[in-house]
């Protein structure tokens, strides 16, 4: 009987506390969909660290909103996007490809760090499914309202009881990365996606279709090394594309233009190799800023 007591308060007292940290989350600016929300862009970045710096909202135009983050994956992109309700001013998705997320689906590195989102599980499946990875202690432990907020509930409330809401999203780096050769990468054998690779180009797509906006691809720039180019990654480039036909789908990673060649072999528009500096950051966005106006017409779907 004892047992039975301490067993519901235990439960009781999780229910008691998730629910405090789910009002908190859907209030806090830790929470990206708040900020999304609260911004109500019609141009909405998406990727990780290679989006997030190099593309620069007041240079794409006014009402765009740069939601990638440091350490996430493909996966972030279709959570978050499944996260933001429809009904919105959003038109555009700009996603920042990165072909790894492909060629290593839930093996990646990355995908640990889509825990700090555990929240959205609440009301997404498919997102369960990819923090847990059937095993059945994790599925068991993500039922727990507040194990869903480990790690992160301390960010969760200061974003709740101060807020730092931000109309861009965008953080630029500053600093140049040192000048020196541009790197020598050798031909590799050709990368072939794994089926969770594919899955998760058709778990984005799914995302973009419910929100009915036109879908903008492109690789964020590193310093000598374009990925678009590379042979060995080509099958995960078409496999994206194949993923992606059914949209409204423009594909900046198939055109070439000098600018781009530019900024990826100057050194003064990076902080580091993989990532690009505030200067860098306004060169790439103008130019991906003239491209979407050349190639990618329109866009005008909104929900």
């Amino acid at each position: 009987m004892a047992l039975t007591v301490i067993a519901l308060a235990l439960i009781a007292a999780d229910r008691i506390y998730g629910l405090v940290f789910d009002y908190a989350f859907a209030r806090s600016s830790f929470n990206v969909a708040a900020q999304v929300e609260r911004a109500d862009p019609h141009t909405l970045v998406i990727g990780a660290s290679g989006g997030k710096y190099a593309l620069d909202p007041a240079v794409l135009g006014e009402g765009s909103y740069n939601a990638a983050q440091n350490g996430q994956s493909g996966y972030y992109v279709a959570a978050l996007l499944n996260a933001l309700p429809t009904g919105s001013n959003l038109s555009r998705v700009i996603y920042a490809f990165d072909p790894d997320d492909v060629a290593s689906g839930l093996r990646g590195s990355n995908v640990k760090h889509l825990a700090r989102f555990a929240p959205w599980s609440r009301q997404d499946p498919q997102l369960r499914g990819w923090l847990t990875r059937g095993r059945l202690i994790e599925s068991v432990k993500l039922y727990s309202h507040i194990y869903r907020y480990r790690g992160i509930a301390a960010a969760v409330i200061r974003g709740w009881r101060k807020p730092a809401w931000d109309n861009t999203g965008y953080q630029p780096l500053t600093g140049i990365m040192p000048a020196r050769p541009l790197p020598d990468r050798p031909s590799r054998p050709a990368l072939r996606p794994p089926d969770d690779g594919i899955a998760l180009l058709h778990a984005i797509a799914a995302a973009v279709r419910r929100h009915n906006v036109q879908l903008v691809v492109l690789s964020a720039p590193m310093h000598g090394y374009d990925r678009t180019v590379r042979t060995n990654l080509a099958p995960l480039y078409e496999a994206m594309r194949e993923a992606f036909s059914g949209l409204d789908f423009c594909d900046l990673t198939t055109v070439r233009d000098p600018r781009l060649d530019h900024i990826h072999s100057a050194h003064t528009y990076y902080f580091d190799g993989a990532h690009a500096n505030a200067e860098g950051a306004q060169a790439f966005s103008a130019v991906i800023r003239d491209l979407m106006t050349g190639h990618c017409g329109t866009a005008n779907h909104h929900n």
